[in-house]
């Protein structure tokens, strides 16, 4: 999940930086691996409540392999409107991309919590599943007819909802408290 994002963000943005491009690019791929690491080895504690399940522990590593390749989704869609990428522009671009694919990479082995979504499907009123799935069937359908554009935006609210998920954990561990 984490090499192969890093891989092809290096190819793609960050070869004009030469060591400090792969220097982004390996951060990113051992915040993965850290990543997984920490999930596999996180034990179930007894004690804990159970709205924890709602939450992750830093970003997950597939959600990490989205967000970090955003960059590279936003120039397709640039592309199709006849935007492309000079050199110079690249020059200037690329120590902006190692940035942002070491701060995801850092979101990786963070402390912050973020949305789980594992009891998004545990509770839904009946009324409310037809219109449900049929909203499911059609981001599906926009998806492969738009890919750049809807996984632009998916990573977008992604990026948006971090700050809200930890301050709703904080709120709940505080009531709890």
């Amino acid at each position: 999940m984490g090499v192969a994002p890093a891989i092809i963000i290096y190819f793609w943005g960050l070869a004009p930086l030469k060591s400090l491009g792969w220097i982004a690019a390996l951060l990113f791929a051992i915040c993965a691996c850290l990543r997984l690491a920490r999930f596999n080895v996180m034990l179930e504690d007894k004690n804990t409540p159970k709205w924890h399940k709602s939450f992750f522990l830093g970003v997950p590593a597939p959600a990490g392999a989205m967000l970090v390749l955003a960059p590279l989704y936003v120039q397709f869609i640039s592309s199709e409107f006849g935007f492309e990428l000079t050199k110079e522009y690249r020059l200037w671009l690329s120590p902006v991309i190692a940035l942002y694919l070491s701060a995801i990479g850092l979101l990786l082995v963070s402390n912050i919590r973020t949305f789980s979504g594992k009891e998004i499907g545990a509770k839904i009123n009946r009324n409310l599943a037809l219109p449900l799935m049929l909203g499911a069937v059609v981001i599906v359908m926009l998806l492969f007819s738009y890919p750049w554009e809807v996984l632009t935006i998916i990573s977008l609210i992604y990026l948006a909802s971090i700050p809200f998920s930890h301050m709703k954990f904080n709120r709940k561990s505080k009531a709890e408290a």
